[in-house]
């Protein structure tokens, strides 16, 4: 299996991972929590069942790829797009992409609970599945068997995902702080541009009054 393809999904790979989705945000919640066990629960749930899914899913597009040409390229050009369009959405993004719960409402009071609330919030972060599925159309280059993709896209994805899951639990105080800050100039960046823009409108008001 080439390197250099491999490469691209793990780069790929390790920045979806990366970015404070519902996952990570999950995380973040159950590490203030100061709750170990549950943490660990959590992350488990999250890190097998996008272990599963992202082989699901490499094994689709290598069995399509395989068997096709035509079929590889269409699969490519989307996930292609899906990517540039994330690129651009990701790039305007501040701040969070999911909820942070409090130590008293936080669902998950033992670990089998903390477990499937991983487990579920992974099957329903769609977003990041559908990126790691154009990140497979990416690197499934010419050549390699599908056997050889299927087994080392989820093993890329579990190691990742061990060093986000628990990196984002651990140090749980230090990003929510930083995500918050960031959070914070989105909106007042925003509140700044609504006071021009409705300076701008009463501005034009007044001329047209003295006109």
């Amino acid at each position: 299996m080439s390197t250099e393809y491999l490469a691209i999904y793990a780069v790929g790979a390790a920045i979806v991972l990366a970015l404070p989705g519902p996952g990570n945000c999950l995380m973040i919640s159950y590490g203030r929590s100061k709750r170990p066990l549950q943490s660990v629960a959590a992350a488990a749930g999250i890190i097998l069942t996008g272990t599963v899914l992202t082989t699901a899913i490499a094994t689709f597009v290598g069995v399509a790829t395989g068997l096709s040409e035509l079929l590889g390229a269409v699969l490519r050009g989307c996930g292609l797009a899906v990517l540039v369009w994330s690129a651009l959405a990701l790039w305007r993004l501040r701040g969070m992409t999911g909820l942070v719960a409090d130590n008293d409402n936080l669902d998950g009071k033992n670990a089998a609970s903390a477990f499937l609330k991983g487990a579920r919030t992974m099957i329903r972060n769609y977003w990041q599945l559908t990126l790691f599925g154009a990140l497979a159309t990416q690197a499934a280059g010419p050549g390699i068997t599908n056997f050889q993709q299927v087994i080392a896209f989820p093993v890329i994805f579990f190691a990742l995902s061990v060093l986000a899951n628990f990196a984002y639990a651990i140090f749980a105080g230090r990003i929510h702080k930083r995500l918050r800050r960031l959070e914070t100039r989105k909106i007042k960046g925003r509140t700044r541009g609504k006071l021009r823009v409705n300076a701008g409108i009463v501005s034009v008001g007044y001329r047209r009054l003295a006109a």
